[in-house]
């Protein structure tokens, strides 16, 4: 039977250093977007457009990519 060598986990990926100003910053960035959030989706009404709704998604959309680099490197 094969052994599989499980070497280190490389989570640079993730975050270099989660340590550093750039990743304290990236964490700042998210509660600041996830804040203006907060205060956009009491506006959300069945009777917006379109256009709008799809803003908003997108917003929700880049918080969530943000959050999961974030939320990756913090599970592990």
């Amino acid at each position: 039977m094969s052994e599989y060598k499980l070497d280190k986990w490389d989570l640079s990926e993730l975050a270099k250093d989660p340590k550093s100003p750039a990743f304290q910053e990236q964490v700042r960035e998210v509660e600041k977007m996830a804040n203006k959030f907060e205060k956009i989706k009491i506006n959300l009404d069945p009777k917006m457009s379109s256009k709008k709704f799809m803003s908003i998604m997108h917003e929700i959309e880049e918080i969530s990519e943000k959050m999961s680099k974030i939320g990756g490197y913090a599970s592990l």
